[in-house]
């Protein structure tokens, strides 16, 4: 799989997830992704 933005390689990575919802932030850590090698 190859980034859409650099074309580097993708990796399989977990991070973390933020989301403002207003009132309350939620942040989920040890979420799967995929992440470029190159440019994150």
């Amino acid at each position: 799989m190859t980034c859409v933005m650099c074309k580097g390689d993708m990796e399989d990575k977990l991070t973390t997830f933020m989301v403002d919802l207003g009132n309350c932030i939620v942040i989920v850590k040890g979420v799967p992704s995929h992440v470029c090698s190159q440019c994150g």
